[in-house]
């Protein structure tokens, strides 16, 4: 176990820091401090109301609606289903929970930034596990477990995948991708996990579940850079985020200029994601290897970044 933790109850609190980073909900602003206003809201509040406030501000803002659908899919049910992949890597298990056990900490800016996850919660795991004598705990083969992982995924996800179809027509199957693009998110651009090719397969075992409610499978590859080796995603979706691109100039940091340096963009062509399935797996691959070695302060060529 590579996130080790005491219980399946235990895991996302002992490892709040690794699944929520950039999280700063605080005891002091619950008890009426200062600190940001966070609100945690339950499945059934998002689907009771919230989401259909998130699509009214997103439409009102330019965005399309059926991209206003996709961002709020990959927000939401997105993080969750991040997280039960994360489990699967990290703690070798499947988290099972239902949607009434997932509720979700709101940042000031209306995006979610973190889970709460009630108590008790399941899970399902191989032989030997340090888990497997717990209550609540199943021991399956590791093909059962991780296919389990993707269960929980649609179980959890389900009721917020519906009403976004109901509020912005998106596409069910293009809802459900940004939710299996998500899970094998888990595996991309991991610090505290060192990934290699049998979690690869345990991510694509756990997606090719029989009957899940996404028509394609992401698909991930390991290339080997100097320090290491760095995982590519080439999602199963579009986002729809090109279609949010406004006409007038937009700002950039001084990364992204230097982005379009390297990728200048093509005239007419849509501002498609860098690991959109709407690009080519060379194209992608060439895309997240120049990101991954401006990150270490080199370009994808190996010279020093601008």
């Amino acid at each position: 176990m590579r996130l080790p933790a005491e219980s399946p109850a235990a895991w996302t609190e002992r490892h709040r820091a690794t699944l929520f980073p950039d999280h700063l909900a605080t005891l002091d602003h619950l008890a009426g401090g200062d600190g940001p206003a966070y609100v945690l809201r339950t499945t059934d509040e998002l689907v009771a109301g919230t989401l259909v406030q998130a699509v009214d501000d997103l439409t009102t803002g330019g965005t399309p609606l059926a991209a206003a659908g996709m961002q709020l899919a990959g927000s939401y049910a997105g993080l969750m289903s991040w997280w039960i992949g994360v489990a699967l890597l990290g703690a070798d298990a499947a988290m099972v929970v239902s949607p009434n056990a997932v509720s979700y900490w709101c940042h000031p800016g209306d995006y979610p930034d973190a889970l709460e996850i009630a108590n008790p919660i399941g899970a399902v795991v191989p032989p030997g596990h340090r888990w497997s004598d717990h209550s609540g705990v199943r021991v399956a083969p590791p093909r059962q477990v991780a296919e389990a992982a993707a269960r929980s995924v649609v179980i959890a996800a389900t009721p917020l995948v519906e009403r976004l179809h109901e509020l912005t027509r998106a596409g069910r199957v293009g809802l459900w991708h940004e939710v299996a693009d998500s899970f094998a998110g888990a595996a991309v651009y991991q610090q505290d996990i060192r990934v290699g090719r049998s979690d690869l397969q345990t991510i694509d075992d756990a997606l090719a579940l029989p009957g899940a409610p996404w028509r394609r499978r992401p698909s991930l590859r390991l290339h080997s850079v100097p320090g290491g080796a760095v995982c590519i995603l080439h999602k199963a979706g579009c986002c729809l985020a090109y279609t949010t691109q406004s006409s007038v100039d937009t700002e950039f940091d001084e990364d992204h200029q230097a982005f379009e340096t390297a990728f200048p963009p093509e005239r007419g062509q849509p501002g498609y994601c860098v690991s959109c399935k709407f690009r080519s797996i060379e194209e992608v691959t060439r895309m997240q290897l120049w990101w991954r070695a401006r990150e270490a302060g080199v370009t994808s060529s190996g010279s020093p970044a601008p």
